[in-house]
């Protein structure tokens, strides 16, 4: 499994395993879309994870945001009242120079 950047406007550090487009799709029953306009699950996840690339460790104060107990540095995206009830996993990685890196996965 791979590492692959999520480029996609207003979204500047945030990568995704490989497998992340076909595990949403099975996940919400919407395809993956790289342009506008997102399906609705899509469009949540990204503003999700637009909120994450500008708050980085700030994001955990805000409620879809939560850190797993008993694991290091694992964390999740969660809104519990969505339909589908779909939960990202993420791990925050940090560069020497201070910039985070938030990598995703389902």
């Amino acid at each position: 499994m791979t590492l692959e950047k999520i480029s996609i406007s207003g979204i500047s550090d945030v990568y995704a395993v490989s497998a992340i487009k076909k595990e949403f799709k099975k996940a919400v029953n919407q395809p993956w879309k790289n342009s506008e306009p997102y399906p609705e699950y899509q469009k949540k996840l990204l503003a999700d994870l637009a909120v994450l690339d500008i708050e980085k460790e700030k994001a955990i104060d805000l409620a879809a945001f939560e850190k797993l107990t008993n694991e290091k540095d694992l964390y999740s995206i969660h809104r519990p009242n969505s339909r589908k009830n779909v939960r990202i996993i993420y791990h925050k990685v940090w560069y020497h120079v201070g910039k985070a890196e938030n990598t995703i996965s389902q």
